[in-house]
């Protein structure tokens, strides 16, 4: 004889395809943070690059005092560009923290099953710690690539448009 009714069967059923919508969903919106986080600190890599080699041609063509002053702006900027580039990685970490805590919350009785059938702590935290290093990997490199593409256009884009001449 069955363990449950059928009516309670179907229950469990539509909980458990309710959780796995909700698991994705998180682990898209978790992937979509990361990608955001990365791509905003490549692109601020990519502007203080630019900074940095549009100060060194310009320092070439100033005196010495000016070039000086130029170079502590430049320092400046990338201090404040680099400050912003630490929050979204540390706004990327929390938001793997909460998708992992949630993850594991919602989870208990997949917990409890692979307790029950002799796995440890450190079986249940590897896979934990693999589901969340396999989105921060997937979401890193998105974010790279979409980082570089971006700069890279919008680069292109401006070199084109100085370029023009008005007539």
């Amino acid at each position: 004889t069955p363990l449950y009714s059928s009516a309670a069967s179907d229950v469990y059923k539509r909980q458990a395809a309710r959780n796995l919508r909700r698991r994705r969903v998180r682990s898209a919106l978790t992937i979509c943070g990361i990608v955001v986080g990365v791509t905003l600190i490549v692109a601020l890599a990519s502007i203080s690059e630019s900074l940095n080699s549009a100060v060194d041609v310009a320092a070439s063509e100033m005196s010495a005092e000016q070039a000086a002053g130029l170079g502590e702006v430049s320092k400046s900027v990338n201090v404040f560009l680099a400050g912003i580039g630490g929050v979204a990685f540390l706004i990327a970490g929390l938001g793997i923290m909460n998708t992992m805590m949630i993850s594991v919350a919602e989870r208990k009785r997949e917990i409890g099953i692979m307790k029950a059938i002799g796995a440890g702590k450190r079986r249940i935290m590897r896979v934990f710690l693999l589901e969340s290093a396999v989105q921060g990997m997937i979401g890193g490199a998105a974010g790279c690539l979409l980082g570089f593409g971006l700069t890279k256009t919008v680069g292109l884009l401006l070199s084109i448009s100085r370029n023009v001449e008005i007539d």
